[in-house]
């Protein structure tokens, strides 16, 4: 125990110990500087310029605009991707030909590009006048796309059969039209409001053969402005029946696959004259 007590340095020694190691660490320090300062010549500057700035000959492209236009186009083109997917889902037709072949094809008048009234529309309804000819006592007019689109349809056809001297009256059943004065009308038919020479009738869709056979005594045709693609299926059967003709308007995506198959079971027992006409 004595013995081991005898080997431990007393303060005073850890003390002149410690100063001799912090005197012999400055002197390194002091003498490595006085070396690197003797290579120079001179002492070290903080900073040195050894070339004068300059602006740039060219301007430069900002990274900013780059990342951005990249982001617009893979932007488009999630869009573009995202459109045509739910496209295939719902079975939608573009093609002229894709829409002939879901509706089982027939008579096709194509190429409209003007709309449906005027004088730039009259070949395209002298050519479906033709196509009907004989078209009897009542054509049946629908479509697969926008109420709009039958109204100036129908009003196209119309003034086009009253050219050649037939009476013509217009029958909506699709609730598109205001009344005209408000009252009922015989046999549940209502006069109705409608930019066009021709006059117009309206009644619910459960009374058009009644109000069908009551201006078919007073007209000697009758165009049903029949309800679209999308409505009850037996008002459109029970349309094709009374129509000895009937006229399909149809549209690049507006145009479903659903809609050629919604078509078909309403066509089951109907006249067999039928014209589609494809519209842009």
């Amino acid at each position: 125990m004595r013995r081991s007590l005898a080997l431990v340095p007393s303060p005073s020694q850890v003390a002149a110990e410690s100063a001799a190691l912090i005197s012999l660490e400055r002197a390194s320090l002091a003498a490595q500087l006085d070396f690197v300062r003797e290579a120079q010549g001179e002492e070290m500057p903080a900073s040195r310029v050894d070339v004068q700035a300059q602006l740039p000959a060219e301007r430069l492209a900002s990274k900013t605009a780059a990342l951005t236009v990249l982001g617009l186009v893979a932007g488009l083109l999630v869009g573009a991707a995202v459109a045509l997917v739910r496209a295939a889902r719902r079975g939608t037709l573009y093609s002229p030909r894709r829409i002939v072949m879901a509706f089982d094809g027939g008579e096709v008048v194509a190429g409209v590009a003007h709309g449906f009234r005027g004088a730039r529309a009259a070949p395209l309804w002298q050519e479906v006048r033709v196509m009907l000819d004989p078209a009897g006592p009542v054509v049946a007019l629908l479509s697969a796309g926008q109420d709009t689109m039958t109204l100036a349809a129908g009003v196209g056809l119309a003034e086009e059969f009253a050219s050649t001297g037939t009476t013509v009256a217009l029958l909506d059943l699709g609730g598109r039209l205001p009344r005209h004065d408000g009252g009922e009308g015989v046999d549940g038919v209502f006069r109705v409001t409608l930019d066009s020479q021709e006059p117009a009738f309206g009644c619910r869709p459960q009374d058009a053969p009644s109000a069908v056979a009551a201006l078919g005594e007073r007209f000697e045709l009758v165009i049903v402005l029949a309800p679209p693609l999308s409505g009850n299926l037996v008002t459109l059967h029970e349309i094709f029946k009374v129509a000895a003709s009937r006229v399909i308007l149809l549209r690049g995506g507006d145009t479903t696959q659903g809609d050629a198959a919604r078509l078909r079971i309403a066509e089951r027992a109907a006249p067999e004259r039928r014209v589609l006409v494809l519209t842009n």
